[in-house]
């Protein structure tokens, strides 16, 4: 008798150390699809944002085409005429190559699939991504330098006062850094860090689980 009841309650506790393996692994799944789809979301953010800049920067050189070739009826003084297309054409020229680094970007991100690669994986290609925005900001910082002195030149702002040329070149800077800052810290740092917050948590998940 004591030995039937003996064996009753080792099949009891058995049958409940199963449930709670089953139980174990299905919440180990329920959260590993949560954080690939919080990161897939997140990469769905970013890939939005290249297409937003890909979809402004083809607008506007369309319309820097349509004024250079207008320009020559617009404006009849040669010099100042020469120096606005020298601002359209750097524009132009930064445009094309920004488009076709935006274009890279957005075809890496198309193929970083959180749902079907390792997570390994999907964790060194957010590493690089991180790396190519900090060249991104790095470059476009340069840009800013470059253009703010054509454009200086171009509107010849050299011809005023000292202090309306301090005050102009100030707060072009401050615009631009403002802008710069917004964009990248609360618009891509922050979707990047959260994906690699959430792959982090993956892979403490997987490595608990196994």
């Amino acid at each position: 008798m004591e030995l039937e009841e003996l064996k009753k309650s080792w099949q009891t506790l058995d049958k409940h150390l199963q449930n709670r393996d089953i139980t174990t692994e299905e919440r180990v799944t329920e959260l590993i699809a949560c954080y690939k789809h919080k990161a897939e979301r997140k990469l769905g953010n970013l890939m939005s944002l290249q297409r937003i800049s890909l979809c402004i920067g083809l607008f506007i050189l369309i319309a820097i085409g349509t004024i250079c070739l207008l320009l020559p009826s617009l404006i009849d003084n040669t010099d100042t005429r020469t120096k606005l297309q020298v601002v359209l054409i750097f524009l132009a020229v930064t445009l094309i190559a920004g488009g076709g680094w935006d274009w890279r970007t957005y075809r890496y991100m198309q193929q970083t699939r959180v749902d079907l690669l390792p997570i390994a994986e999907v964790s060194r290609r957010i590493v690089k991504l991180r790396l190519w925005t900090r060249q991104e900001v790095a470059a476009i910082s340069l840009w800013v330098l470059l253009f703010g002195g054509i454009y200086y030149w171009a509107m010849e702002f050299y011809h005023l006062p000292t202090l309306i040329q301090a005050v102009i070149i100030g707060v072009f800077i401050l615009f631009e850094a403002t802008v710069i800052w917004l964009l990248y810290q609360h618009l891509i740092y922050k979707n990047l860090n959260q994906i690699k917050k959430d792959i982090e948590d993956l892979k403490d998940i997987c490595t608990e689980s196994h």
